[in-house]
């Protein structure tokens, strides 16, 4: 099953423990490279300047790896509610046109979703082109009741 944020064709597979441990780990590299880099840097003029350099970049790392890891730990509640909670709804493609997804053709489909639980809504769902994605075609879906722009097409 792909789960997909919200309708752009990311796909959120779950993250075992070695993905957990390359994340975490690339993170405390790029957290430790910094004052390391500081720690033997000579106390002279271009001395100062790479600890200067080695503090911005550590605080600029750090901030983009603490809200990576805030949307990555966010996503993945998402996909672990839409695994759990998740109503099997179904998809029907109301228009189809051309775009880019992930600097690949593909096409941006136009879904009303229904299903029981929930009330009917329309999505724009950006994917590859595969077989079957025709104007009237029902492609079978999956549904967070509680959430509308959480839902994975399971085709």
């Amino acid at each position: 099953m792909r789960f997909v944020d919200d309708g752009n064709a990311v796909p959120w597979p779950r993250r075992g423990p070695v993905g957990n441990l390359l994340v975490y780990g690339a993170l405390l590299l790029a957290i430790l490279a910094s004052p390391t880099l500081a720690y033997y840097a000579y106390i002279d003029h271009w001395g100062r300047l790479a600890v200067a350099a080695s503090i911005a970049m550590t605080i600029a790392i750090s901030g983009y790896y603490s809200v990576a890891w805030i949307i990555i730990n966010r996503e993945q509640q998402r996909a672990n509610r839409l695994a759990t909670a998740g109503i099997k709804a179904s998809a029907e493609i109301l228009a189809s046109q051309w775009c880019i997804v992930n600097e690949e053709n593909g096409v941006a489909l136009t879904l009303r979703i229904t299903g029981p639980g929930f009330e009917p809504f329309q999505t724009v769902h950006r994917t590859e082109e595969k077989p079957g994605q025709e104007v009237g075609a029902r492609l079978p879906a999956l549904v967070d009741p509680t959430d509308n722009t959480t839902y994975a097409i399971t085709n």
